[in-house]
């Protein structure tokens, strides 16, 4: 089953909603959304960078209403169940579970 890539988000798809995107193909920006999806894990001690897999997808939480070609709350006032669509070259920039990992990671790192 799907889950969000991002650490510690534990959205998972709702039925009949399409609120997951996947990492983009092209090399510039799916690396950009590797760095901003902030995921490196503490594992035995160690920190760990995000891999990502070829099924790995982060959820509409992690944009912002500017990523989106129409935002999902304008869409959804509008009786629309059409996907939304990210503008090219979105990165996402809203990680919430993840703020105070931040604070975490300097013990390990220095």
């Amino acid at each position: 089953m799907v889950q969000c890539a991002a650490f510690r988000c534990n959205a998972r798809p709702e039925k009949g909603k399409k609120l997951f995107f996947p990492l983009p193909k092209g090399r510039s920006i799916r690396r950009k959304w590797i760095l901003a999806v902030n995921s490196r894990r503490i594992i035995d001690e160690k920190v760990v960078d995000f891999t990502p897999s070829k099924h790995s997808k982060l959820c509409i939480k992690h944009f912002e209403a500017k990523c989106f070609v129409h935002p999902p709350s304008v869409m959804a006032s509008a009786g629309l169940g059409l996907r939304p669509l990210l503008l090219p070259d979105t990165v996402p920039t809203l990680f919430p579970d993840t703020d105070y990992l931040d604070s975490l990671l300097v013990q390990y790192i220095v």
